[in-house]
C-alpha cells in the first residue's frame, strides 16, 4: 500500500509504503494510520524546508552586510580623513575671515551630521564585537528611560515598566544593549503624536533566556514594509536616515540574540530575545 507525500502548494514530494504478507489484507485504520503519518511527514518535512530557506536568507544577509561593512570600513578612513581636513581647514578660514562666521555654525553642524551619519553606517554593517559582562538589566532599563526625562514630560507621553522579579544578570555588552533600548525608546517617541504612552516589560521566557518588549500606540508600520523594517536606510519617517533599528538588529544578533516586530495600524511591539548566558 502507498500513500502519497504531499505539501501545502500540491507537490508530491514523494509515497509512504507499506508491504504485507497477504495482498490487500491492511484494514480501514491501518489505512487511516498511514494516511496520518503521511500528514505528520508533509508537516516534518515543510517545517525543514522553511528553516532551511531561513537559514540560507540569512546566510545571504550575513554575507551582503560582511561585504558593505568591509567596504565601509575603507570608506570611513578615507572620509573620515577628508572630513577632518577639511574641519580643519574651515576652521582656519572662519578664524581668518570673521565675515562669515555667521556661516561657521551651520557649515560645523554639516559636517558633524555627515560624521554621525558614517558612524551609524559601520555600526549598522560591521559593529564592534561585544565585551560581554554580567549585566543588570533592570539597572540599564532604568538608565536608559532616565535618558527620556524631559522629553516625555513635554510631549506627554507616559513610559511604564514591569520587570519580573528575581531575574538573571545578562552577559551582555552594557553600553551596546543600552544603545538598543534607547533606540527602541526613540523609535516609539517618534511614532506617537501626542498623550500617548510606552509600555516595557521584562521577563525570563524559560532558564537560559530573557525578553524585553517595547510597545507603543503611536502610529502602526504597515504589513507591507515590515519585512523591510531594519533594513539600513529604510525609514517610514521624515528626517531620519533609517539606521537605528539596523544598529540595533546587529547589536542584538551579536549577542546571540533575535529582535521581531508586530505592527498594525496602532501601535507596535518590538520584541528583543536575549539569552542569559
Amino acid at each position: 500500500m502507498g500513500i502519497p507525500i504531499f505539501l501545502e502548494d500540491g507537490t508530491m514530494f514523494g509515497t509512504i509504503c507499506a508491504v504485507d504478507p497477504s495482498p490487500y489484507s491492511f484494514t480501514q485504520n491501518e489505512y487511516e494510520n498511514m494516511k496520518m503519518v503521511a500528514e505528520l511527514a508533509s508537516a516534518i518535512i515543510q517545517k525543514s524546508q522553511i528553516r532551511s530557506k531561513l537559514i540560507d536568507e540569512e546566510r545571504t544577509e550575513y554575507k551582503r552586510l560582511s561585504i558593505i561593512g568591509n567596504l565601509a570600513s575603507g570608506l570611513a578612513d578615507e572620509m573620515g580623513n577628508s572630513l577632518q581636513s577639511v574641519q580643519g581647514l574651515l576652521q582656519l578660514t572662519f578664524e581668518r575671515f570673521e565675515e562669515l562666521g555667521e556661516y561657521s555654525e551651520v557649515v560645523f553642524q554639516e559636517l558633524n551630521h555627515m560624521n554621525k551619519v558614517l558612524k551609524d553606517f559601520i555600526l549598522a554593517t560591521k559593529p564592534p564585537a561585544p565585551s560581554k559582562k554580567y549585566t543588570d538589566i533592570s539597572s540599564l532599563l532604568y538608565d536608559s528611560i532616565n535618558e527620556f526625562s524631559t522629553e516625555k514630560l513635554l510631549r506627554n507621553i507616559s513610559i511604564s515598566v514591569e520587570i519580573s522579579t528575581e531575574l538573571p544578570n545578562v552577559m551582555a555588552d552594557y553600553s551596546q544593549i543600552r544603545q538598543v533600548i534607547l533606540n527602541l525608546i526613540n523609535n516609539s517617541m517618534e511614532a506617537i503624536v501626542a498623550n500617548g504612552k510606552i509600555d516595557i516589560k521584562v521577563y525570563q521566557s524559560h532558564p537560559n533566556q530573557i525578553i524585553i518588549t517595547v510597545s507603543d500606540n503611536g502610529k502602526g508600520i504597515p504589513v507591507s514594509l515590515l519585512d523591510k523594517i531594519g533594513l539600513p536606510f529604510f525609514t517610514t519617517k521624515e528626517d531620519c536616515i533609517g539606521l537605528g533599528l539596523a544598529i540595533s538588529k546587529r547589536i542584538v544578533g551579536a549577542h546571540d540574540g533575535k529582535i521581531s516586530i508586530e505592527s498594525g495600524d496602532i501601535g507596535t511591539i518590538v520584541k528583543v530575545v536575549l539569552p542569559t548566558g
